[in-house]
């Protein structure tokens, strides 16, 4: 399977790609071409995803639509920290996922962030 990932955050920086990804159960995974050395791994859920990075590059988040939950952020340069994730949108389709979230430190917003993954 082909998945195609989209991302734009709220300076409309974006990223595309396209990656061979395999589907194990409920779980996708796939190389993340906008980091090095770095697979993503999405467990797919009715209402939440879980989107793990592993590798040059570690995030963890739980997203689900309209709750706060926690995210980890940890790179090969050393930066590491955890963060509040707020998902407003959610919606999982057979071979389409949308996502729309914000990153919150210290009660801030420091990044919004609209991701489409396509699955073929």
């Amino acid at each position: 399977m082909v998945v195609y990932f989209y991302s734009i955050n709220q300076d409309k920086e974006k990223v595309c790609f396209h990656s061979e990804g395999k589907k194990d159960g409920n779980r996708i995974m796939f190389s993340d071409l906008s980091c090095e050395n770095t697979i993503i791994s999405l467990l797919v859920e009715k209402d939440k995803i879980v989107l793990k990075r592993e590798g040059d590059t570690e995030t963890e988040m739980e997203l689900i639509k309209d709750k706060t939950t926690k995210g980890y952020y940890k790179n090969k340069m050393g930066l590491d920290f955890f963060f509040k994730v707020i998902c407003k949108r959610l919606k999982i389709k057979k071979n389409r996922i949308d996502i729309e979230y914000s990153m919150i430190m210290d009660s801030e917003e420091i990044s919004s962030h609209k991701i489409w993954i396509i699955l073929r």
